[in-house]
């Protein structure tokens, strides 16, 4: 399942390449990447809440050590989204 996610947020990053070269609005490809990736019910930082990438990033990340808040992968993450 993750796998089929990660492929359909890179999809849609793809589109908001496509469509910003073209000069169409690409804030709704976007956001449905961000969606897709952070899901619902996620707290910021919190490995038990969420269900989708972000969720797993952040239960990964404490089991190799990092649980100062959230994961790197996921910082990277939203600050590539930014």
């Amino acid at each position: 399942m993750a796998l089929n996610i990660r492929m359909f947020i890179i999809h849609k990053l793809y589109d908001t390449i496509y469509e910003c070269r073209d000069g169409k609005d690409i804030l709704d490809s976007l956001d449905e990447a961000i969606s897709f990736y952070i899901g619902a019910g996620q707290d910021q930082g919190d490995m038990n809440a969420g269900y989708l990438l972000y969720s797993l990033a952040e239960s990964m990340g404490y089991h190799f050590g990092q649980m100062n808040g959230q994961s790197i992968v996921n910082i990277q993450m939203l600050s590539f989204f930014s």
